[in-house]
């Protein structure tokens, strides 16, 4: 997935993001399909759509964006949509794979959503087509709803949110929501429970909690710009592993597998940490601006020429520039690190196994609310590590990508370099 260049829009044809396909052999794009909305979440492993034995991409944005992808070709299938055109579902959280009603023989896909300013809703979207079947079931009751899922016999259970950060736990059969959403009487399951979407991630400013094998990894982002991570012995209560580190956010951490050589299994951790250099706005990203706010002349790339001064100076140019608006970007340092962390029954081992600059722009530009739009972001990071064996040679590679702004022709422009290499080295230790 990714977001196009938000401080250079002349340079992206006005498209939001899109979705690459890279080949896992070359790394050659194998495909490109832009989108008007920016993709957040995506998942090739619940449908097949359109039969012909693979499954296709859900694809999850911002803006109500709900499209299905086919993966060998990168075609859109089709985008959620509403016939009687009454409808704009936005603020979706994935959805729930829900049990095929319209009787095509393919799985529907049941939505949370907000359909005014709350988000209380469900809409039930065909499996087929797109198109939002019926009318939608509104939770009037609920200031916002979340954690749907669908259980063993069909119903669904989610968190009610009501005033005063009250919370409980509710339930549908699953002829209450086909009657609810279409009238649908007595329709028949004729399939196996539907595989849902799993994937975890960290929200901003908290973190994460991981169990695996009598271990528990917990990751706490909510100190103000400090990381805190530790590995405890759940059965003694005993801290394996701490980490801590001021100016410093963690993304979700990936879980591998392996054997050592010894042919002992153990279980690894891939974390991207995010470092502030000090002297930058740092992780608050509210001072230190970077470009000047003088009156100028705009060129043809909304970016202003003037006298070189060596704070803003581009290596290698005898000019520098700033932002041709009112509201110029912060340029904020920060440092990425790629962290390992492995361990077994007995021991520990922590690796840093790269680390690399980025650039990171900031301004309130386009936003109504005053509030700071960042790219690269933190949001756009969460799944941007991947354990995976991708010229299927029966051994793991590391997958990642680096975004950063670099200069180029007397202008940032925002770059993404996708990174494989294998992790023998690092299981091997």
């Amino acid at each position: 997935m990714f977001r196009r260049d938000i401080f250079n829009l002349d340079l992206i044809n006005n498209e939001a993001g899109g979705i690459i396909a890279l080949k896992g052999y070359t790394g050659h794009d194998a495909w490109m399909t832009k989108l008007h909305n920016v993709p957040q979440d995506m998942d090739c492993s619940l449908i097949d759509i359109d039969k012909d034995n693979l499954n296709d991409c859900i694809v999850v944005g911002e803006n109500g964006l709900l499209a299905a992808i086919e993966p060998l070709y990168g075609n859109v299938l089709w985008y959620m949509h509403d016939h009687s055109a009454n409808m704009k579902p936005s603020k979706l959280d994935f959805p729930i794979m829900f049990p095929d009603v319209n009787g095509d023989d393919i799985n529907e896909l049941l939505v949370p959503c907000s359909l005014s300013d709350r988000r209380n809703s469900l809409v039930l979207v065909s499996g087929r087509r797109g198109n939002i079947l019926g009318k939608p079931l509104n939770f009037t009751g609920c200031l916002d709803i979340n954690s749907v899922s669908l259980e063993k016999d069909w119903s669904i259970t989610y968190i009610c949110h009501v005033a005063g950060d009250k919370e409980a736990v509710k339930s549908l059969s699953f002829q209450e929501v086909c009657n609810g959403v279409a009238d649908l009487n007595e329709v028949k399951i004729h399939t196996s429970q539907p595989k849902q979407h799993h994937r975890q991630t960290a929200e901003a400013n908290k973190g994460w909690s991981l169990t695996v094998g009598g271990n528990r990894l917990v990751g706490d982002n909510s100190v103000q710009c400090t990381l805190l991570i530790n590995l405890t012995d759940q059965h003694t209560g005993v801290a394996r592993w701490n980490y801590s580190h001021e100016q410093m956010y963690g993304m979700m951490p990936t879980m591998f597998t392996f054997k050592k050589p010894s042919g002992e299994s153990a279980v690894g951790f891939i974390f991207k940490l995010w470092e502030w250099v000090a002297g930058t706005s740092g992780c608050s990203l509210n001072t230190d601006f970077m470009f000047c706010n003088q009156p100028g002349q705009t060129n043809h790339e909304g970016l202003v020429y003037e006298d070189a001064d060596p704070r803003n100076m581009i290596p290698g140019s005898e000019q520098t520039f700033r932002s041709s608006h009112d509201n110029c970007p912060a340029m904020n340092t920060i440092i990425e690190h790629i962290l390992v962390l492995t361990f077994n029954s007995t021991h520990v081992v922590e690796l840093n196994i790269s680390q690399s600059d980025v650039i990171q722009l900031c301004s309130s530009l386009n936003t109504t609310d005053g509030e700071k739009l960042c790219q690269p972001s933190i949001q756009h990071q969460q799944q941007s590590v991947l354990i995976a064996d991708l010229d299927e040679d029966g051994s793991q590679e590391l997958v990642s990508y680096l975004t950063t702004y670099i200069p180029r022709s007397q202008i940032w422009q925002l770059q993404t370099t996708v990174r494989m290499g294998p992790i023998t080295n690092i299981t091997n230790s």
